[in-house]
């Protein structure tokens, strides 16, 4: 119908806008053409793609972790003008949940975001433009500050997937791991140096950035590695629990031509929920085992089979997903 096409040429329009507005903020920022449309591509692609490694590395060290009960991964539709252009209002829908009316036109939520995205790089355009003109510039960078700030936001999750990559071809221990992430964090560094400043030598003069890049790997390394919150050995005592449920999670694993794993990313937690009870202890008692399992996962093969969920008195609901044996289920 018209409406429909109406509405669709409006929100293209939007969606051109919205990356036109944050190419134009970059171009302003770096007061260069080239320089500006890498920043511009830097923008529209970082917020997915830290999100994305953020989200690799979880489900690679925490074990338990569930991934078909978490709806955080909508979020990731969310960074960047550009992957909302193929945003489905379903998933916008159940990232915000009963905030939202059952009946929304498909392209209205991801239209309002892209007008906010729009309007906010229009008017810190218009400020960073009123402030300091991009024409006087006489290097790659009209605010000397906004590099650090790249080099850090860059170099930081590259560096950590950089040695991630390595490792995994080469021993995958942590120790190749945070040496391949050093090595990484120093590449990534150097690039960036020469594209704002043409020059290697300016590495040395800018030892604070660099220092502050490899606190910040340091920091998320440790995270990863050390697990001071103890993520996989986490189990609360019986008397803090309301009610359980188990489903098996491994079949949208192991057989896709019966669940795929968007099948079972999106019918798990109604599924959890329709078999809850208060009498709990059996799937408390596989629960046990399958922390025992995820604190030998580093000796042997992790592989989740049960997909469970703790409903907690003070009105919390957490999941985990373990793996269990099969003569433990049968019981």
């Amino acid at each position: 119908t018209l409406r429909t096409v109406a509405g669709s040429a409006l929100f293209f329009l939007l969606a051109f806008s919205a990356i036109y507005g944050v190419c134009i903020l970059a171009m302003i920022l770096t007061g260069r053409l080239l320089t500006g449309l890498l920043t511009g591509i830097f923008f529209l692609g970082y917020g997915p793609t830290c999100f994305y490694l953020i989200s690799s590395l979880i489900l690679e060290k925490f074990v338990t972790y569930s991934s078909y009960t978490d709806r955080g991964g909508n979020v990731i539709w969310l960074l960047s003008p550009f992957s909302l252009m193929w945003l489905r209002s379903d998933r916008l829908s159940s990232l915000f949940g009963a905030l939202l009316p059952d009946r929304v036109h498909s392209l209205l939520l991801p239209g309002l975001f892209l007008t906010g995205y729009f309007i906010f790089s229009v008017i810190l355009g218009l400020l960073l433009y009123r402030r300091r003109r991009s024409e006087a510039a006489e290097n790659s960078l009209c605010y000397h500050g906004f590099g650090a700030c790249v080099k850090l936001l860059v170099s930081v999750p590259g560096g950590i997937a950089f040695g991630a990559l390595l490792s995994r071809s080469t021993d995958s221990s942590s120790v190749s791991w945070v040496v391949f992430s050093v090595i990484g964090v120093f590449l990534i560094n150097g690039i960036i140096e020469f594209i704002y400043s043409r020059d290697l030598k300016s590495i040395p003069r800018h030892w604070v950035s660099l220092a502050a890049e490899y606190a910040g790997t340091a920091l998320l390394l440790a995270l990863m590695i050390v697990n001071p919150f103890g993520y996989d050995s986490w189990l609360p005592e019986t008397d803090q629990i309301l009610s359980m449920s188990m489903i098996p999670c491994s079949d949208g694993i192991r057989i896709l031509g019966e669940y795929s794993y968007w099948d079972m990313s999106q019918n798990a937690i109604p599924m959890l929920k329709k078999t809850e009870t208060g009498d709990f202890m059996s799937i408390y008692t596989l629960a046990e085992e399958g922390v025992k399992n995820a604190e030998q996962a580093g000796e042997t093969e992790y592989v989740p089979n049960i997909c469970v969920m703790f409903h907690m008195k003070n009105g919390g609901v957490v999941y985990r997903q373990y793996q269990v044996s099969d003569m433990a289920l049968r019981r």
